[in-house]
């Protein structure tokens, strides 16, 4: 892919993400999608987007996706070894009484 197909530009549609020479923003595409309707649908309404655009599109936000997940999937395993490899450490030694928690008096 040469080019992003949706764009976002401040000057059209304030900066609605939308397909590349166009003021059709992508979120119409994934609500047509979304109610059910067709891609035949959604490109006899919009005529200036093609089909290839349309397939390009839902192809980038599908691996964009993709990516997002496997990186939190990433993090959240990460943290999750860590936090396990802390809590172990923590209860295999007792947590010894701070010498000076021992001698203070409290005054209510």
């Amino acid at each position: 892919m040469a080019a992003n197909i949706i764009v976002r530009d401040p000057e059209i549609l304030g900066g609605i993400p939308c397909f590349r020479g166009t003021r059709v923003p992508f979120q119409n595409l994934l609500d047509y999608l979304e109610a059910g309707d067709t891609l035949d649908l959604f490109l006899e309404q919009f005529p200036t987007v093609t089909r290839q655009m349309a397939i390009e599109a839902l192809e980038t936000a599908k691996e964009s996706l993709l990516t997002r997940i496997g990186r939190e999937f990433f993090w959240t395993s990460v943290c999750r070894r860590i936090s396990e490899n802390i809590l172990s450490t923590m209860s295999a030694r007792p947590c010894p009484r701070p010498a000076w928690r021992e001698s203070q008096t409290v005054n209510c």
